[in-house]
């Protein structure tokens, strides 16, 4: 065989890679060879040792992969009702209560422009740098909306609807409130409270 030609190859030409796979067959038929490469083989660890259908190390994450078959689809996307079933059991939700794609990657793509890290750079500039919960200069800061970030759109780069916390402080108050429609009032609240 040439190099850099494997059976998969689209080099090669359909009778080709039919006579290769028919070879192979061949040789896994016989006992000699199976008994050779697994002397070869011992104590070597097995990644998928008595379980059907589970991936080895090296194709993990790789789209399309059916274990026990040469099915690959590489390049190929996701029908709509695939990616719909992967979005609810990520959530780890019921179908019902299922509220749509990419809620959080819309907030992922806001958080990446540069009018959000101008924002968040003016309200930590505003702050000194300061957690307004624990008065702690510097640390792992966060700048958090006052008013929830889904809800008010309009308000999501007004410096008015932001103030810094620290990482701890920032999951205090959604462990305690929740991630929507939080207010003012919730904040006032959570900052008085020590």
């Amino acid at each position: 065989m040439p190099k850099g030609v494997y059976p998969g190859n689209q080099n090669q030409s359909k009778e080709r890679r039919k006579k290769h796979s028919e070879l192979i067959k061949k040789k896994w038929q016989d006992p000699e060879y199976r008994q050779k490469l697994s002397k070869a083989h011992k104590g070597q660890k097995a990644w998928n040792k008595g379980k059907k259908g589970v991936q080895v190390a090296w194709n993990k994450g790789l789209i399309g992969y059916k274990a026990g078959k040469e099915h690959w689809t590489f390049g190929k996307p996701r029908k709509k009702e695939t990616r719909k079933k992967i979005s609810i059991t990520n959530q780890g939700v019921k179908e019902k209560n299922w509220n749509g794609f990419s809620i959080r990657k819309k907030r992922i793509r806001i958080a990446q422009t540069s009018k959000y890290v101008n924002w968040r750079k003016s309200v930590f500039e505003r702050d000194n740098y300061t957690c307004q919960k624990y008065k702690i200069r510097g640390g792992k800061l966060i700048a958090h909306h006052i008013e929830s970030f889904h809800k008010n759109k309009k308000l999501i780069f007004s410096l008015t609807n932001g103030i810094t916390l620290s990482k701890k402080a920032h999951q205090e108050f959604h462990k305690i409130y929740g991630y929507k429609n939080n207010t003012r009032q919730q904040l006032k609240k959570f900052l008085l409270s020590y």
